[in-house]
């Protein structure tokens, strides 16, 4: 499953309609308005929060005015599709040598069940709500995508106690909020011009590989099963 061609978005039209996973296309080209239709509030924000990044990724807006104007009018088919070209390959959830956000080949002493990507799904039987185990099994391809991005930015670390997440602690995050969900992804997206007063060298870091393609240790204490 591709996260920039495939329907992963799940979504529901704001006036009316029902609920649909929609393509990254969709979201960007088609003058509809959309929500987010989620059952939960924290996978809603870790949706929120991806689409931000591969859109400021892909499409960062040179200033004010060219980001002014993605926000009043959708994207044409050909400035999407100049987006994507040059990262075909890097955001398949399943792709056979690099999947997004995951490492091949990892050895790991225990495997974790995908179950721990979401919280409140845990084997533990000492909980206030005890789930079925293997309910993670269940997870479609694009809200495993969301958890595996919301497991990587905001939730806590592995293991019993009180440990920071896999980026240390976890940052409080502020996004604007407009109408619908395509104008809401663009009011948070940074321009170039911007990036260059309060970010400089976003340029240089821009050109490094994804963390997912490059080298990973040959052993790690959890791998995904």
């Amino acid at each position: 499953m591709d996260l920039l061609t495939d329907p992963w978005i799940p979504s529901r039209p704001i006036e009316r309609g029902e609920f649909e996973q929609i393509t990254l296309q969709q979201l960007l080209c088609d003058p509809q308005k959309r929500l987010l239709s989620l059952p939960r509030d924290d996978m809603e924000m870790a949706a929120t929060q991806l689409l931000i990044s591969i859109v400021q990724l892909l499409w960062p807006p040179e200033d004010l005015n060219q980001l002014t104007q993605r926000i009043i009018k959708p994207l044409t088919a050909d400035e999407f599709f100049n987006g994507i070209k040059d990262y075909k390959a890097d955001f398949d959830l399943a792709h056979p040598e690099y999947p997004f956000m995951q490492v091949k080949g990892v050895a790991a002493k225990d495997v974790t069940g995908m179950d721990k990507l979401m919280v409140g799904l845990t084997g533990s039987t000492s909980c206030a709500f005890v789930n079925q185990p293997g309910q993670g099994d269940a997870l479609c391809s694009g809200c495993t995508a969301i958890a595996l991005f919301n497991q990587a930015g905001n939730a806590p670390g592995f293991g019993g106690g009180f440990k920071s997440g896999l980026r240390g602690g976890t940052p409080i995050t502020t996004l604007v909020q407009q109408p619908c969900l395509r104008t809401t992804v663009w009011a948070n997206v940074l321009t170039e011009q911007s990036l260059d007063k309060y970010y400089p060298g976003w340029r240089q870091q821009d050109g490094h590989d994804f963390t997912w393609r490059q080298y990973a240790p040959a052993c790690s204490p959890h791998a995904w099963g």
